[in-house]
């Protein structure tokens, strides 16, 4: 009997339970651990929202770029181009109402004009207000002229622009092969190639360090012809 309650004793001495110090140490180890995973989650979290932001920054910049270099490659269609180039059978030779492509604002706003020549709509040889384009930076958006007013391009509520320049590069070539026997030497044709270059920049509406640039280039599918001396191409 005596041994049965020794061992008993002996017993409970063992079971008494963890002490303070050992509780205090176990809670911080969980807090430790359950902060972390709270901390990697936030992380994955935000690095997620900022890829979205990110890829739609990157995609409307795109969609931007392609209408504009869509716009921009017809600037100086016209029905009736090929009454530019003098020849006997075309000793006045036109101009083209429709070849100019402005670039203004240093860089900020271009302006340039195409046919609407059609079946419906016959060439008429006249510029008019519809046949009138552009683009503009103003208020945090790009804006696109068409039906004579400005219309938005882009939505400041999901991106800001924050940088929009454009640049025409011109060369020209003198092209007597052109005239049908020697040109008179105010009719000597000269081409002028165009491409357009166009820088767009852009951040997130909802968060300032999502920045993203892009850079397009393309040849403006129209040539300017022009009336001029050798020398001046």
């Amino acid at each position: 009997m005596l041994n049965t309650r020794a061992a008993t004793a002996a017993l409970g001495r063992h079971q008494r339970g963890m002490t303070l110090v050992e509780l205090m140490v176990g809670l911080t180890v969980g807090m430790i651990v359950v902060a972390g995973a709270v901390l990697l989650t936030t992380s994955q979290i935000g690095e997620h929202k900022r890829l979205i932001l990110e890829t739609q920054v990157q995609q409307d910049l795109r969609a931007a770029a392609d209408l504009m270099l869509r716009e921009l490659r017809q600037a100086g269609a016209w029905g009736q181009a090929r009454n530019t180039v003098w020849t006997p059978s075309n000793a006045a030779s036109s101009v083209n109402p429709y070849q100019d492509l402005e670039v203004k604002g240093g860089g900020t706003e271009v302006n340039y004009s195409y046919t609407k020549d059609s079946k419906d709509t016959p060439e008429d040889n006249r510029l008019t207000q519809d046949e009138t384009y552009g683009f503009r930076l103003r208020a945090s958006r790009l804006e696109y002229l068409i039906g004579g007013s400005y219309q938005p391009l882009t939505d400041p509520n999901t991106l800001k622009m924050t940088g929009f320049l454009v640049n025409v590069n011109s060369q020209g070539l003198a092209l007597p092969d052109l005239c049908n026997g020697p040109c008179p030497p105010d009719q000597t044709p000269c081409m002028r190639v165009r491409d357009v270059t166009i820088r767009l920049e852009g951040e997130a509406a909802h968060d300032k360090d999502v920045v993203r640039t892009l850079t397009v280039r393309a040849r403006v599918r129209n040539d300017q012809v022009v009336k001029t001396a050798p020398a001046a191409c």
